[in-house]
């Protein structure tokens, strides 16, 4: 008999007022991932429970309330792969290259799906975008969004591409004229994060002569401007992550003063987008380690400012 708490692992939600805990996962539950909604409302993940022989005997996509109880339960479906996050409070995306074996082995651009669950009202997301990055293998680093991220109201999108030189280019895309209306270039940064309202998205990028990686925005319109200088006093430096507070005016960043070949931490930082200041707060992270990898709920904790 095989113990099929082996395939399960605790979830707790920690209450930040009282510091107590609650235990969401039901015993034998597996949940993977957990997104949170952009008004804080609702928790969605994965929720599959093993048999004692190690077998899937159950599988359901799980929108639950702020407090852990569960809502809405969806039979997770066949080619569903993953869960890159909320567009909007309405609507997930989920990846479903699944359903294709190319996409499935990461030889190009993924499919989602954008599903609202509590109409079911869905519509598909194909990677069809001109001069779209898709060599093999797809980089990893945009979060499962596969080389484009969509604002709330899914009239933009913010693609991968690259120029003659083989270079790096994002390109924001009106999905509804089917034209181009920016683009950042040279550009090797994370995933680019849109604000709350669908006003701006934020990326990091290097440029060909300076050392340091700086943090740019850009407007539904395609206007781009740089948010910060610190190529003119540091010699090397990246961002490894970073996240807007919820009401768009803050942009929280694990920042490095290293080059990325020589950092063991990083730093949080906040950056007002009203005054174009930054500031440290003296927080520092190992490098590599899971708390790096946790930018969502560190932010939203940290930066929440109204």
């Amino acid at each position: 008999m095989v113990d099929s708490s082996h395939y399960s692992h605790d979830v707790f939600m920690l209450g930040m007022a009282t510091g107590q805990t609650v235990q969401i996962a039901k015993p034998g539950e597996n949940q993977i991932p957990r997104a949170v909604s952009p008004d804080r409302k609702h928790l969605a993940y994965e929720s599959i429970f093993f048999d004692t022989k190690g077998e899937i005997v159950q599988d359901n996509l799980i929108i639950a309330t702020a407090d852990g109880q569960q809502k809405i339960s969806i039979p997770w479906e066949e080619g569903w792969v993953g869960l890159p996050g909320w567009l909007n409070d309405q609507r997930l995306v989920i990846d479903i290259s699944g359903l294709d074996p190319e996409e499935n082995e990461v030889r190009k651009p993924a499919t989602l799906l954008a599903l609202n669950p509590f109409s079911n009202e869905r519509q598909i997301l194909r990677p069809d975008f001109p001069n779209l990055y898709a060599l093999p293998p797809i980089p990893y680093q945009w979060g499962g969004w596969s080389l484009r991220t969509y604002d709330p109201a899914l009239t933009r999108a913010a693609y991968l591409s690259f120029n003659k030189k083989g270079m790096g280019v994002l390109v924001l895309w009106d999905l509804q004229k089917q034209q181009a209306l920016g683009s950042l270039s040279p550009y090797e940064g994370n995933i680019p994060i849109w604000s709350p309202d669908g006003s701006h998205l934020v990326t990091s990028a290097w440029t060909e002569s300076q050392p340091a990686e700086e943090l740019y925005w850009m407007s539904r319109g395609g206007q781009v401007e740089q948010l910060t200088n610190l190529n003119t006093y540091l010699e090397g430096g990246f961002f490894l992550n970073y996240d807007w507070s919820p009401n768009g005016r803050y942009i929280a960043a694990l920042m490095s003063t290293d080059s990325i070949f020589e950092s063991e931490s990083v730093e949080l930082v906040i950056l007002d987008t009203t005054t174009k200041q930054m500031t440290g707060y003296c927080i520092r992270l190992a490098y590599g380690t899971q708390d790096t990898l946790s930018m969502s709920s560190l932010t939203r904790k940290q930066v929440n400012v109204q």
